[in-house]
This record gives structure tokens, C-alpha cells and sequence, in this order.
């Protein structure tokens, strides 16, 4: 193969990468400036190790996050990953507002799904008899 071909297939090559780093790094650039304008105190956030929290201040370089029971806790600004329209999830809150629907209603069923509590109550006496049964007429085992 003639040189001048494979100088010029080389120069393509790396105009092709340097146009394509440039173009990552402007849509990088856009999605967070994007996340900075959705950044208002109140609004729910996710890390990039996982952990959801409502945002309450940026100080310098450090977010404060809130998690569901009140807990601030602090993070880098860079440990944001993305600003959430909602949560996957619903807050404990939520969950309490919805067990204190179900009592105001008067009917058994619990956030869990249970719908009858008798259900869900073990006999122990039974199972201990069980079990005495079933070693009366042998010799405990030592290990």
C-alpha cells in the first residue's frame, strides 16, 4: 500500500477521535448545566454510588442531601449523577400517610398487604409439642 494513503487514512483517524471527544464533551458539558438549573432545594436527587436524597443547599463544592427521615447528610458535588423528576420509589412518609388512610377507613389491611392479622399470628405452643414429640423416645445428640 502506497505511504501517502496510509498518512492520509492516519490523519483522518485522528480528526475523527478529536471531533468525537469534543462532541462528548459538549453534551457532557449541556447535561450539567441541566442538572445545576433542576438543582432547587426541595428537589430529588441520585448519587452516582446509588444513594437518593432531596437537595437542601450547595455550599462551594459540597451538596447537602436530606434523605427521607430528615437526615442531612453531605457529598461532594461531584458524587451527582442526576437530578430525578420523581422518586422510583415511594418515601416513608408516603407509606405512613397511606397505613393512617387504611385505619381512618377501618378496614385490616396493612400497607405489607396483609388483609387479616389472625393469619399472621404462630402457635408456639403447638410447635413446641411437636418437637417434643418427635425427640421423646430418643437420646439428645451432643455435637
Amino acid at each position: 500500500m502506497d505511504p501517502l494513503v496510509l498518512l492520509v487514512l492516519f490523519v483522518v483517524l485522528i480528526f475523527f477521535m478529536i471531533w468525537s471527544s469534543r462532541n462528548a464533551k459538549k453534551k457532557m458539558q449541556l447535561q450539567q448545566e441541566e442538572m445545576r438549573a433542576g438543582l432547587v432545594p426541595g428537589a430529588w436527587v441520585m448519587t452516582r454510588s446509588g444513594y437518593y436524597g432531596r437537595f437542601v443547599e450547595l455550599d462551594g463544592d459540597v451538596l447537602v442531601l436530606e434523605n427521607t427521615d430528615g437526615t442531612e447528610t453531605l457529598w461532594s458535588q461531584q458524587a451527582l449523577l442526576r437530578t430525578l423528576e420523581e422518586l422510583p420509589f415511594a418515601p416513608e412518609e408516603f407509606e405512613n400517610q397511606a397505613s393512617d388512610e387504611a385505619a381512618e377507613d377501618g378496614s385490616n389491611e396493612t400497607p405489607a398487604g396483609n388483609t387479616d392479622s389472625q393469619n399472621t399470628v404462630t402457635d408456639t405452643e403447638t410447635v413446641g409439642e411437636d418437637i417434643e414429640e418427635d425427640t421423646a423416645g430418643e437420646q439428645p445428640h451432643k455435637r
